[in-house]
Order: C-alpha cells, then sequence, then structure tokens
C-alpha cells in the first residue's frame, strides 16, 4: 500500500509542473511604453510631398495622419473611408500610396531591432488593419532575423481578386469593397485584428524589417501593438503546490489509521 501511495507522489509531482508562461520581452506602437527596442530606422518618414502618401509611424492628436488612414464618419458622414477611429491613440505605422513622385518602385522599408539575449519560444505579434480596392502589386510583408543570420518569413499578404469585403465604419457605415487584403489565409479589415507567429531560434538581437508597396490613395494599412513575447532560457518548470500538500495530508491521515 505505501509503494502504491510513493508512485502516485510522484506521477503528481511530474503531472502538476507547471510550465513557465511566455512574457512580453519587447514592445512597440502600443498603448503602453515601448520597450525592448534598440534601434528603429525608416528612411521614409516625411519623404512624401503629398500630405496623402505615408509610411511611417503616426499618432493620433499629435501627427497630421493622411487622410485615407483616419475614420472621420462620426464627425462626417460623408467619410467613407479609414482605420484609426476617434478614440484611437496608440502609435501605428500607417501606409497609403507609396508608389508616388518621391518614390516611383513603390517599394519601402521600415526596421526594428530587439534585445532578445536571455530568452526563448519567441513569438511575433502584431495588429492588422487594412481598407480598400487593391491591387495585384499592393502588398505588404514581415520579416525577422537573429543575430545578423538571414531572414525569415514572418508573413506576406495578398490581394483576393475574386473576393469582396465590407467594412464597417466607426459610424456603424458599412461599405463594400473588391479586391480585399489578406495575410495567414485571413482578410483583413479596417479593424485591426492580432495575428501571431512563431520564430525560430535564440540569439541576442531581433531584427524585424516591414517591406510594402500600395499604389492609390484610397488604400489604407496600418499596425499596431507591435509584441515579442518569449520564454526565459534559465526557467525551469515549477511544480504546482496544493496537489502535493494534499497528498501529503492524505499519507498522515493513513499513518494515524494504521496506529
Amino acid at each position: 500500500m505505501m509503494n502504491n501511495i510513493l508512485r502516485l507522489f510522484v506521477m503528481l509531482v511530474c503531472i502538476t509542473s507547471t510550465s513557465i508562461n511566455a512574457t512580453v520581452i519587447a514592445r512597440d506602437l502600443s498603448h503602453a511604453p515601448t520597450f525592448g527596442l534598440l534601434d528603429y530606422s525608416n528612411n521614409y518618414r516625411d519623404a512624401f510631398s503629398s500630405s496623402s502618401d505615408s509610411a511611417q509611424i503616426y499618432q493620433k492628436g499629435i501627427d497630421a495622419i493622411p487622410a485615407a488612414l483616419i475614420d472621420d464618419t462620426l464627425s462626417n458622414p460623408l467619410d467613407d473611408l479609414g482605420i484609426i477611429t476617434s478614440s484611437n491613440t496608440v502609435p501605428f505605422f500607417g501606409i497609403v500610396d507609396t508608389t508616388n513622385p518621391n518614390n516611383p518602385s513603390g517599394d519601402i522599408e521600415a526596421s526594428w531591432l530587439f534585445n532578445i539575449d536571455g530568452f526563448k519560444q519567441l513569438l511575433f505579434s502584431i495588429d492588422i488593419a487594412a481598407m480598400g480596392d487593391f491591387e495585384s502589386s499592393d502588398f505588404f510583408s514581415w520579416h525577422y532575423q537573429i543575430d545578423n543570420l538571414g531572414w525569415q518569413s514572418l508573413m506576406t499578404s495578398s490581394t483576393d481578386e475574386q473576393s469582396s469585403n465590407s467594412y464597417q465604419l466607426e459610424s456603424n457605415k458599412v461599405i463594400n469593397l473588391n479586391d480585399p487584403l489578406s495575410t495567414n489565409g485571413r482578410l483583413l479589415s479596417n479593424n485591426f485584428s492580432a495575428f501571431t507567429k512563431s520564430i525560430s531560434g535564440t540569439g541576442s538581437i531581433l531584427a524585424l524589417k516591414l517591406n510594402a508597396v500600395t499604389n492609390g490613395g484610397s488604400e489604407a494599412i496600418a499596425f499596431q501593438q507591435l509584441l515579442i513575447s518569449g520564454e526565459s532560457i534559465t526557467d525551469i518548470s515549477e511544480p504546482n503546490q496544493w496537489p502535493i500538500i494534499m497528498l501529503a495530508l492524505g499519507l498522515l491521515a493513513y499513518r494515524q489509521k494504521l496506529r
């Protein structure tokens, strides 16, 4: 009987161990303060002469933002395009009409460097929104590399030219547009949705790069809540104490019964 109880004790220790949960180790474009960011680079900040074109970080109430990115339907019933609502004051990376006289190729790129030293099981997370009648040449992509060991793909968008999408603006007005943008098999809307992807490998510095091309002033893409999560390399699983305590009490009761 005692041997069976000891076996049960060992099993409980094993099966009640709890893994260390992933924690946010770096953050940008968020309602909370940026941290873990070593460097941010964007040669296209304020690079376009037209106020309608963009490829940079904005914040509502602080920056002059292209109209295609702003949902003004509460104050302007004629507005029929936008992503950032009246209450959204979180910093975001906004993209509109990157193919313009200042940038004939349309290609833009922005990059982030984050400190990931001491962490494993990395996870990339970002909120994405898009609205417009996109062309097949319009796209965005995210790539990563760790310690300059080569770029790996995280996600790439595509235009579904055989489909349409309904976009609900802040005033509840619904706009139907052809040729929506999608990524990871999901249609994007003007309401932000979270996307996550695992990042393979460990190291000291994680580099992210965003590339995009758009050609049209009525097509908008935005990114918010860029998060990197991970588990500490030095953390180990810890047992859940309550089943062990209950078993110990049971053992004491059993011993008392034998006396």
